[in-house]
């Protein structure tokens, strides 16, 4: 599974002109879905991470065969951006679903640097701290993205779907803290690091 991730703060006021710039005139083949995500603290601030269920060969033959029309979707885009703070195609190296409980809904997005050659490591961290905590915890869908040109760069994303969210964020105060002592020795600095309103979940096309 690969994901497009861009993070881009918009001119302001401009999020309705942006979305429909920003859908293609048709899905590419191989769309699994995607999710746009506003910043809470920040409206002009979004997020899209846009999955996609190719091998890395469909990959490159897709974004050959996307140039064009691509090139032509980013210069609609490009009036009601201004600016891109992170861009990139990633793999998904873990997708985990914990089951989603409730229609409150939120997403927690944390993107590191991690220190060079450390990635597995820094799995090996996060899969013992899982472990240690029985598994995604019930309304967490979890993914980690891995930058495919920067194996360091990585973002984690966590799509809560609770009945209470106060009292999910309460619950998880003192986990948190512990999942994050745990891959502090391997990061090396963090970039994006916010909660996101969860605006919109796009489905996969279904053929």
């Amino acid at each position: 599974m690969k994901a497009v991730f861009t993070a881009r703060r918009l001119n302001a006021g401009h999020y309705d002109d942006f979305r429909k710039a920003w859908e293609p005139d048709e899905w590419p083949a191989g769309f699994a879905g995607a999710y746009v995500m506003r910043d809470a603290g920040d409206p002009d601030q979004i997020t899209v991470v846009a999955l996609f269920d190719v091998t890395d060969d469909d990959a490159s033959r897709l974004q050959a065969d996307l140039e064009p029309s691509e090139k032509a979707r980013h210069e609609r885009m490009a009036p009601h951006v201004a600016d891109t703070l992170v861009s990139g195609l990633f793999d998904v190296a873990v997708h985990e679903d914990g089951g989603a409980t409730g229609t409150q809904k939120g997403v927690l997005l944390t993107e590191r640097m991690l220190k060079p050659g450390s990635f597995d490591a820094y799995m090996d961290a996060g899969r013992q701290f899982n472990e240690r905590m029985g598994g995604v915890p019930a309304g967490i869908e979890f993914m980690l993205l891995k930058n495919e040109s920067n194996p360091d760069h990585t973002i984690q994303i966590g799509i809560v779907r609770v009945a209470d969210m106060e009292g999910f964020r309460t619950s998880m105060g003192s986990g948190r803290q512990e999942m994050l002592d745990a891959l502090a020795p391997h990061v090396a600095s963090i970039g994006l690091d916010t909660a996101y309103e969860l605006i919109e979940e796009i489905a996969p096309v279904r053929v």
